[in-house]
């Protein structure tokens, strides 16, 4: 016959068990960073923002050949000193980047980025350009707008 189970002996005997897991506790902090680092895929923007900011500033500092360009799309950046930039910011509304100084803000439109920077900036909508190829260089050009079409930089074989 089997042996009768001691119901009050087991019940006895849990209630004074410790348990073998425990739970972590929450961690605000490491939750946090967690979440901000988790997912950089769709910080993608933000990241190409502070990009474009540090090098907009570092031309203005070393007065490189990029200066020229951005002269064409914001007037009077070519002769702004690095000394005088206050800071950079991208604003989301107005779609440009923004380099204030103590008198004046010089605004360059987004969309202009892609003809002074044509290796870093991604060129946007795919439905809205057109790909020529015009003495051996490849061209792409907006089908809507009169904008300077974009010479698709060579590829340099090693």
């Amino acid at each position: 016959m089997p042996d009768e189970l001691d119901i009050e002996g087991l019940l006895a005997r849990m209630n004074t068990t410790e348990p073998t897991s425990q739970k972590e506790e929450f961690n605000l902090t490491e939750y946090l960073n967690y979440k901000k680092f988790s997912n950089l895929e769709e910080h993608h923007d933000y990241w190409m923002e502070i990009k474009i900011c540090k090098i907009i500033l570092n031309d203005i500092k070393s007065h490189s050949a990029f200066l020229e360009k951005l002269s064409r799309y914001c007037e009077g950046i070519k002769s702004l000193d690095f000394s005088d930039v206050q800071k950079i910011r991208y604003d989301a509304e107005e779609e440009s980047y923004i380099v204030y100084t103590n008198d004046r803000r010089y605004e360059i439109y987004e969309d202009d980025l892609r003809f002074v920077y044509p290796r870093i900036i991604d060129v946007p909508d795919a439905a809205e350009y057109e790909v020529a190829i015009e003495n051996g260089g490849v061209l792409v050009f907006n089908k809507y707008t009169e904008d300077p079409a974009y010479k698709v930089p060579e590829r340099i074989e090693k």
